[in-house]
Order: C-alpha cells, then sequence, then structure tokens
C-alpha cells in the first residue's frame, strides 16, 4: 500500500473531534465502502483481494458497534453478510499466503521445483477466479451501502462507543485465556480476530480519546496493530502447514515443515508475550463520551 493510500485510508477511518458522532459514523459507512468499491477496480487482483478483506473486517467492527442504533436483527444479518464477503476472498488470500511462506522458506536453496511450480499454478487459478468475486462484492457492497445508512439516520442516541469497545476487550481478554491455555491453532485465530476488532474500534475512536491519554493510546495501538500482525503470520504458517500435508505429498521437504514448526513457535510465544501487555489497557475508559 501506497503511502498516500494508508493516509487516506486512515483519514477515512477516523471521527472528527468535536463533530456529532451519529454523523460521523455514517460518513465512515459511506467512505469506507465507497473506498472499497474504488478498491475493486485495481488491475493488481491480489491487491485488491487484500485491501477488500481488510476493509470488510473494519466494517464488521463497525457494525458491532452500531449495533444498537441499526437494529439487532439487521446487525446479525449484515455481519453475516459481510463474514461471506469475505470468505469469497479467502481461496485467493491462502493461494498467495501459500506461496509466500514457501518462498520465506525455501530461500535460494529451493529442492522442490514441482511443488513451487503447483503453488503457484494454484495461486494463479485462485487469483482468476477472485477477479469476478471483486466485481461482485463491490457492487453489493453499494447496495449494503444504502440500506445501512438508511437505518442510521437517527440522532445516535442508541449509539454506545464506550460500551462498544468494552465489550469487545472484554471478549478479547476471555479468548487470550483460552488460546493461553490450549495453543490451539483455531484459537489463536480467534483471538486474532476479536483484537482486530478492539483495535478497528479504537482506531475509529481516537480522535475524542481524552487529552492526557492520547499518547498511552497511541501507544497501545501500535502494541495491539504488532500482535494482529504476530496473530496473523501464526495463523499463515499454520494455513501453509495444513495445506502442504494435504497437497504436498512426497514433494514437501521435511526441512521446510520443521523450519515451518519452529517459526510457528516462535510466534505463539511473541503473540501470547504481546496480548499480555495489550489487554491489560482499559481503552474504553480513555474516550471522552457521556456515556
Amino acid at each position: 500500500m501506497t503511502a498516500s493510500i494508508r493516509i487516506r485510508r486512515k483519514q477515512i477511518w477516523r471521527v472528527a473531534p468535536g463533530a456529532p458522532l451519529a454523523g460521523e459514523l455514517r460518513r465512515v459507512v459511506r467512505e469506507e465502502i465507497d473506498r472499497l468499491a474504488g478498491v475493486a477496480k485495481d488491475a493488481n487482483t491480489a491487491l485488491a483481494v487484500h485491501r477488500i478483506r481488510q476493509s470488510l473486517k473494519r466494517l464488521r467492527a463497525l457494525n458491532r458497534l452500531l449495533r444498537g442504533a441499526a437494529g439487532e436483527k439487521y446487525y446479525k444479518s449484515l455481519n453475516v453478510k459481510l463474514r461471506n464477503l469475505g470468505r469469497a476472498l479467502g481461496g485467493a488470500r491462502d493461494a498467495g499466503v501459500l506461496l509466500r511462506i514457501f518462498q520465506q522458506l525455501s530461500g535460494a536453496g529451493d529442492r522442490s521445483p514441482a511443488l513451487r511450480k503447483l503453488l503457484e499454478r494454484r495461486a494463479r487459478a485462485e487469483e482468476k477466479a477472485a477477479e469476478r468475486s471483486v466485481d461482485s462484492i463491490a457492487l453489493e457492497m453499494l447496495v449494503i451501502q444504502k440500506e445501512w445508512t438508511r437505518r442510521l439516520a437517527g440522532d445516535g442516541a442508541a449509539i454506545a462507543p464506550a460500551r462498544a469497545v468494552r465489550n469487545a476487550m472484554k471478549r478479547a481478554r476471555k479468548q487470550y485465556k483460552t488460546a493461553a491455555a490450549s495453543l490451539a491453532p483455531g484459537e489463536l485465530h480467534e483471538l486474532r480476530k476479536r483484537v482486530k476488532i478492539a483495535r478497528s474500534q479504537m482506531e475509529l475512536l481516537v480522535n475524542i480519546v481524552k487529552p492526557p491519554s492520547a499518547a498511552a493510546v497511541g501507544l497501545w495501538l501500535r502494541t495491539m496493530e504488532r500482535l494482529s500482525d504476530a496473530l496473523g503470520d501464526c495463523h499463515d504458517i499454520r494455513v501453509f502447514v495444513d495445506s502442504l500435508a494435504r497437497i504436498g505429498g512426497a514433494d514437501f521437504p521435511p526441512r521446510l515443515l520443521a523450519a515451518a514448526r519452529r517459526r510457528e513457535k516462535q510466534l505463539i510465544r511473541q503473540s501470547l508475550k504481546l496480548a499480555g501487555e495489550a489487554l491489560a489497557f482499559d481503552a474504553a475508559a480513555t474516550l471522552q463520551l457521556g456515556e
């Protein structure tokens, strides 16, 4: 992502200080979905897939924050829609991950050209299939945009951002305990999803943080980003190991499996250490809201 695109995304994914919160959140819904639709026109399908998936995750976090305003029934149906749209691009994403991890672990000493070619073919095929999904997702999101903003047309009395952040952090802490106890890949992946929800919500609200807390929140958000990245890398390694066990067969070099498992253990240790630090922070208490 270029610097200009990164800055533009951050400008969109922020409520303005001093502005009516309900209006700002409606603006974010509109602009984030417009941005997603624009990304769908990117000639680089792999990059478009990545950006759309990231945007859908942010919108799911926003949907949780707006749960009271849009209504419980709509919240639940929209959550399922956004989740399923992201899953439609999962094959392309995973195929790209397999090839990237294989290249990282193989380095210059690649002794498995047949496996490399297999992964390259699979990545190209999934990317081709994703081209059609990208366009349909953009169109569907524009339809969702109209209905979602219509439901948010009120004065915002039912919007409770601090409560949403508090609940997101509570869910993340609970999942951290489960993941730390079991070390199961699925539980670690669930922890990543819950961390990303809390992080996305606070990134959105960072401009209405109490001034004395601004520096602490900035540091916490950077820690949460590092935690998300570490858990994401951990998940990618697990996707690699599980997928190659199914498709690699005799072409899967044992040294690659050993290297992948060592890296996974390192990432799990790193993730749990960061989670212990980040999830002890009371993010909701820093918000300047009269809830």
